[in-house]
């Protein structure tokens, strides 16, 4: 069993540790101008606002790093569970019934899509259900206990939980160069006539500034295991240099040996192909992404017949790659037209992280960006935009995603009921007055719901926390999430 590095409790080292980080981070951000310099001349707007997000992110980290190192020392936060602090019911509040229906459709065959009979477009059809499983699924991940000396011991919290659920929980990786804190990969396995794995990726611990440092790197890399050019802090870490020396493994390799051998165990080729899904929250997101882009142009990595490769949920995703990235991977989930694995990426409402690096949404300028330029970044996948005041999601507009009719879909103890999905309409007047609105903290703007209880915690959070950052919390998704299924269950 692994012997892992206990975390720094001393205040003073703790907080030296991410200033100094803050440095760095500003050092690399002055670098990646430099490099950008003929696309920040020709795009201004564009550029001045990401630096200015960038900037005030890290002048915030250098500074709340000493507060949060005396409330850790002083153990009134922990390093264990900070999604609790949040909502501390966060795992509970879906019930059983819900949980096994969402189990029964990422257990079952799927079918390859349909098409619309006036449209003649393949539809995509996503779960409600199935979506608030799997962000929980990649809610969890956060409770790994770096500082508690074994894996197993830092494991146990979500080793019960899936437990709960009906499920297995196995790690499968480390993604921060084998140090056993950071991102991670594990799996989710049901057993039983009806197998199938989660693929999960964990996200960024909210406190944990060396987390934040690969997020932040705004540079590109050419993607040999890939298509074009993408984000390096995420690429690096599923894909790291071979002659590297502070990497002794590679993560996508690993994850891939592992994933063969659960499926062969499961039954895959024998009986039926074992389905295959994949997740993620905020850097989990990106991770994911990364992960279903590479089986998408190269299934073989599985081995043919024993595994189908099923939709990737990811929830926060920033922007991933340019813009031959992103016409690789959509035109690989277009191949054929009705494949039936799809990239859903769900965006709650005002998620700054969904917003930065800033990305170009129109391909006709997408396509004519230089590649040195800052904002030869896109998106990937079909873009869903929760809201947390409940209105109806949309589809986000995209003008190079899949173009498939979306089809959302909630089960109300009974049946499913569905509703199609419109894109968004994006009002001038309406969206300027919220995007300045937005950044002020949501206890000022009522962004928040007035019904439940708070703990000081929470309340602390409501009075410092903008709706740019609090809809990037996993609660605040789950709260969405509900909504929309109760909008798709009225007639």
């Amino acid at each position: 069993m692994e012997v892992i590095t206990p975390l720094l409790h001393s205040p003073t080292s703790f907080a030296v540790k991410n200033v100094m980080l803050g440095f760095k981070l500003t050092k690399e951000l002055i670098g990646g101008l430099l490099w950008y310099l003929p696309g920040i001349i020709t795009d201004p707007f564009n550029s001045v606002f990401t630096i200015f997000v960038y900037a005030l992110v890290i002048t915030f980290w250098s500074i709340a790093a000493v507060p949060f190192a005396i409330l850790q020392w002083l153990e009134i936060i922990t390093d264990d569970n900070p999604i609790l602090w949040a909502d501390p019911e966060l795992f509970n509040h879906m019930p059983k019934s819900r949980v096994e229906h969402a189990k029964s459709i990422l257990g079952s065959a799927a079918q390859n899509m349909s098409f619309d009979r006036e449209t003649k477009r393949p539809v995509g059809e996503f779960s409600v259900d199935v979506a608030q499983l799997l962000l929980l699924m990649s809610a969890l991940l956060y409770l790994r206990v770096p500082s508690s000396g074994h894996e197993g011991e830092a494991l146990v919290d979500i080793v019960s939980k899936a437990h709960e659920w009906g499920l297995k929980f196995e790690f499968i990786t480390q993604l921060s160069g084998g140090q056993f804190r950071g991102p991670y990969c594990g799996m989710y396995i049901h057993e039983g006539p009806t197998p199938f794995v989660v693929v999960a990726f964990k996200g960024t611990t909210p406190y944990d500034y060396a987390e934040w440092a690969g997020d932040f790197d705004i540079s590109r890399t050419a993607a040999p295991f890939l298509d074009g050019r993408v984000h390096k802090g995420f690429y690096d870490k599923l894909f790291p240099s071979l002659d590297s020396k502070a990497i002794r493994h590679h993560p996508y390799g690993e994850i891939i040996q592992t994933l063969q051998k659960k499926v062969k165990e499961l039954g895959g080729g024998t009986r039926q192909p074992v389905p295959v899904w994949v997740t993620g929250h905020s850097l989990g997101a990106a991770m994911a992404t990364v992960f279903v882009s590479r089986l998408l142009k190269s299934p073989g990595d599985l081995e043919f017949g024993t595994f189908q490769l099923m939709d990737c949920y990811n929830f926060g995703c920033p922007a991933l790659g340019d813009s031959d990235f992103a016409l690789a991977v959509e035109s690989h989930q277009n191949m054929p037209i009705n494949r039936n694995s799809v990239i859903w990426r769900f965006i709650d409402d005002a998620d700054i992280v969904t917003r930065v690096p800033l990305a170009n949404e129109n391909i006709n300028i997408l396509s004519r960006l230089d590649v040195d330029t800052f904002h030869n970044y896109a998106h990937v996948g079909v873009p869903i935009r929760l809201y947390w005041d409940g209105t109806k999601p949309t589809v986000y507009p995209q003008f190079y995603s899949t173009g498939i009719k979306v089809e959302m879909y909630a089960f109300n103890g009974e049946k499913e009921s569905s509703k199609p999905l419109m894109k968004n309409r994006w009002h001038l007047i309406v969206g300027l007055i919220d995007m300045v609105r937005y950044f002020l903290p949501v206890a000022y703007t009522g962004n928040y719901d007035r019904g439940k209880p708070a703990s000081p915690i929470m309340w602390l959070g409501r009075l410092l926390v903008p709706k740019y950052g609090l809809d990037h919390f996993p609660h605040r998704y789950y709260e969405s999430l509900e909504k929309a299924r109760v909008l798709s269950l009225r007639r």
